[in-house]
């Protein structure tokens, strides 16, 4: 019950972390211009744009709404809607609980992680193919809870980010927490886990009223790609775990940290986890060879604190690197007027959502993403 109620705050907190200004020239390997093309997308009646989980695979885009428990397809090309799909909790294809996260293949196959520690394959009408549910009690007595979202599946293993069981992680030295993995690879095949990422000790650091909470993502040949929410990136590669340098040039080297201890005051928590410098997420954009790693500003919430759910960040910066996980550029995008949680490429660049609150273009009935041209 305890490593529920942590799950549930963890998801609630990373739903509400979401950050944009005006381009700025930067030393760069790739020459990153914004277009004034606008590419459209008919939203569902009732849908809203905020806070809904978005995918991006080779030919189409998908947004889960939570609200709805419901999955739209779109179609890159022709922004021709594919199918909506209402998704039961009970009955024969229901999921029993809420969705943590959404994997869709580039082949269309549909994947939930929902609470519980539940996995469901879905298809296009709703229709549960097959489920899984994890054995996780001997991993829960290591004092290791499953976070559920921002994982990858690989054939029949889960990489899964964990946290402490703890959730007030303050509590432990570092050295606990040192011995604990960030993510772990559970094969469901055989319902066996390993783990598959340690946090690395220089970020730990001696101060852990910070952000640590981990996510995962697949390079170009299979890699497991670890982002934590500051300093490098962390890639395996044959066992070994290395870090790369992926740091925006105006972000301060050291991670925000909180001169208390933030789990006594909720606001702080909200301070550190969803207003402060941070990276958001990486990711693999095959059809440019290249790494993207989004990275939101600090910000002063006044009185958005109030609103935690629907805050949406004002500025957002891309960091892009080579194959080789080499920095070769970074760009900063319009002020207000970007939502860096949706973001997908095709031939022609790489597209960011143009949605947010305080953007006056902003359509009440379109999802709206605009063009980076990359060369």
């Amino acid at each position: 019950m305890i490593r529920s109620i942590f799950t549930i705050i963890s998801i609630s907190l990373l739903i509400a972390c979401n950050t944009a200004k005006n381009q700025e020239d930067v030393a760069s390997e790739i020459q990153l211009d914004l277009s004034t093309e606008i590419k459209t997308f008919a939203m569902p009646e009732g849908w809203g744009h905020f806070n809904h989980i978005f995918v991006n695979t080779i030919d189409k885009i998908y947004f889960y709404n939570y609200g709805k428990n419901s999955l739209v397809a779109f179609d890159k090309k022709t922004s021709e809607l594919l199918f909506e799909t209402k998704f039961e909790k009970e009955g024969p294809n229901g999921m029993g609980g809420n969705v943590a996260d959404v994997k869709i293949t580039d082949d269309g196959e549909i994947w939930l992680y929902t609470s519980g520690d539940r996995f469901f394959q879905m298809n296009a009408s709703g229709e549960v193919l097959s489920q899984h549910t994890l054995k996780t009690a001997e991993i829960f007595e290591k004092n290791i809870s499953p976070l559920g979202f921002a994982l990858e599946k690989v054939d029949d293993v889960l990489y899964i980010p964990t946290i402490p069981m703890v959730f007030q992680w303050t509590s432990l030295t570092v050295d606990e927490l040192a011995a604990l993995p960030n993510v772990i690879a559970y094969n469901l095949k055989d319902d066996t886990y390993e783990f598959a990422s340690m946090f690395d000790r220089e970020f730990l650091g001696t101060n852990l009223n910070k952000m640590i909470m981990s996510g995962v993502t697949l390079g170009k040949n299979g890699e497991l790609i670890v982002n934590l929410n500051f300093r490098d990136i962390y890639v395996m590669k044959d066992g070994v775990q290395h870090s790369y340098p992926a740091s925006f040039s105006q972000f301060p080297a050291d991670p925000p940290t909180s001169s208390k201890d933030m789990f006594e005051d909720m606001d702080e928590i909200m301070r550190i986890m969803n207003y402060s410098n941070a990276y958001e997420r990486t990711a693999y954009l095959p059809l440019h060879n290249l790494y993207m790693r989004v990275a939101r500003f600090e910000e002063s919430p006044g009185d958005e604190m109030e609103s935690r759910v629907t805050f949406l960040a004002s500025k957002w910066a891309l960091v892009f690197l080579d194959e080789d996980f080499q920095k070769v550029g970074e760009i900063i995008l319009p002020e207000s007027a970007t939502n860096a949680n949706y973001i997908f490429e095709t031939e022609e660049g790489i597209w960011f959502s143009t949605d947010h609150p305080n953007n006056p273009d902003i359509d009440e009935d379109l999802f709206q993403f605009r063009l980076l041209t990359v060369k």
